[in-house]
């Protein structure tokens, strides 16, 4: 009998137990209204995207020694990374975010491969895996020569401009348009 309680007692412990998610970036934000501009952006997008999947993207440019310009940017398919590839990754709100610094990225020539970067063919795929996991089952058909059926997703939503200047932030701006501009 006892036996049996302790067996019980141990199964809803470890049911009730919430996986610890692990935080494998090695960089994370200083600013604190960039932050909690990324989650609220974050949030909206949620919403609006109702349970698809997204990533957040956020394009650096350091315009001068003391203005900076961030672009919060939500991305619905794996593509974009391969041409506008990240530089590194935080965590931010629970979630991933990917930092693309503007040094070495062509916006205007990135699909003819005008990039001096872009992402080894592994790490694409992995993204893709982890992050748009039906994009990624779509891969692998096409891999193998099966037939898939396509559909294409269009979002165009609003982006975030942010402004900081000597690190506060001093204009904020959604609207359509690229990150560069």
């Amino acid at each position: 009998m006892e036996r049996k309680i302790f067996f019980l007692t141990m199964l809803v412990l470890f049911s009730s137990c919430k996986k610890a998610e692990h935080d494998d970036t090695y960089l994370e934000l200083n600013n604190k209204v960039l932050e909690s501009e990324i989650i609220r952006y974050t949030q909206k997008t949620k919403a609006e995207l109702k349970g698809e999947p997204f990533v957040i993207s956020v394009y650096c440019k350091q315009i001068n020694d003391s203005t900076a310009r961030y672009v919060i940017s939500p991305e619905i398919t794996a593509s974009l990374m391969e041409n506008w590839p990240y530089s590194f990754i935080c965590k931010v709100g629970g979630r991933d975010v990917f930092f693309v610094m503007g040094a070495g990225i062509s916006f205007k020539n990135n699909f003819n491969g005008g990039n001096f970067f872009k992402l080894k063919q592994r790490a694409y795929e992995d993204f893709m895996k982890k992050y748009f996991p039906k994009q990624y089952e779509t891969y692998l058909k096409i891999l193998h020569n099966e037939e898939v059926e396509t559909t294409a997703n269009f979002y165009d939503p609003e982006l975030c401009y942010l402004t900081f200047v000597n690190e506060k932030l001093v204009s904020k701006i959604f609207e359509m348009g690229l990150p560069t501009d």
